[in-house]
């Protein structure tokens, strides 16, 4: 079931600093609300990635999805990739789920999960909806285990340490004893290190 308070109108927000080998290059936002029916959260992301600063990479994300119980309604995202612009709609209508992309359409009849990382029991599914390409990926997901970590360099002990596997995919979380996300990273292309860092006056 859904981490977060069934009371309508309870809201979260999961703020993160990203970093690049080490250096800042913008953030990426989760700002859920809890509705009578639904459970709706926002998502953006914007990074600039400077060399001897002049923007070479630049990346902006949007999505809005909609959740009944532990399942997707909908979702509208569009992102602008260094330049290439995508979208990916999903609706849903009599158990029926249509997936558009500017390149394909798609009908599922399962349930579906997007990479949900605000909350691990969402990722528990061995297929997940890439909500930038539209993709549903076969993954994995396991419990590393316990472990310390440094988040904005605050020392957080005990943190359970979680990895979604799949094709060309290796993505490591972090959460608290009460399943709050902390942290994520994994290895571009490029093999440039990619890490995710909860805002400082979020963490507790």
């Amino acid at each position: 079931a859904l981490a977060q308070s069934n009371t309508t109108g309870a809201e979260q927000h999961w703020h993160f600093n990203v970093f690049l080998d080490g250096k800042a290059i913008g953030y990426h936002n989760y700002d859920l609300t809890q509705t009578a029916d639904n459970t709706e959260i926002d998502i953006k992301a914007e990074f600039d990635v400077k060399f001897l600063f002049i923007s070479v990479y630049d990346y902006l994300h949007t999505n809005h999805e909609v959740w009944k119980g532990d399942c997707l309604s909908s979702l509208s995202s569009n992102t602008d990739d260094n330049g290439d612009k995508v979208f990916v709609k999903l609706s849903s209508a009599n158990n029926v789920h249509t997936i558009q992309t500017p390149n394909s359409s798609l009908t599922i009849t399962e349930c579906l999960r997007s990479f949900a990382y605000w909350n691990p029991d969402l990722l528990k599914n061995t297929r997940l909806l890439n909500a930038q390409t539209g993709e549903v990926a076969d993954v994995q997901f396991s419990h590393v285990g316990k472990e310390g970590i440094t988040i904005n360099k605050q020392p957080i002990n005990n943190a359970e340490h979680y990895r979604i596997k799949g094709k060309d995919l290796e993505i490591d979380l972090w959460y608290s004893a009460n399943k709050d996300w902390l942290a994520l990273q994994s290895v571009t292309d490029g093999g440039h290190v990619l890490r995710y860092e909860r805002q400082a006056k979020e963490l507790q």
